[in-house]
């Protein structure tokens, strides 16, 4: 039998699947943001680079798809390389 504590917690985990998207922007070059897709998101520099073109034409794309948690701790680290770097990269979550 569960405890409170344990059905509690286990009613406000959300193990839905959330994507993380990148948008275009006028200011921010491709080499930051292949940087960022290489840093924070794993991405080969030649993948990055098809992935920042594809975000150039259609406005944005989809980066990664992962739990909610691990979305949201992947926009914080691009928040933290915009703060270092200067720019203005946006990212978002949006639920799959």
């Amino acid at each position: 039998m569960q405890s409170t504590k344990e059905r509690i917690n286990d009613s406000i985990v959300d193990d839905s699947v959330y994507n993380v998207v990148m948008f275009n922007d006028d200011v921010t070059p491709f080499e930051y943001v292949i940087a960022v897709l290489n840093e924070v998101f794993g991405y080969p520099v030649e993948e990055g680079f098809a992935i920042s073109i594809h975000i150039h034409q259609n406005g944005k794309a989809i980066v990664a798809t992962t739990s909610m948690q691990e979305a949201y701790k992947k926009v914080e680290a691009v928040d933290a390389m915009n703060d270092q770097y200067g720019f203005l990269l946006q990212t978002n979550v949006e639920k799959a």
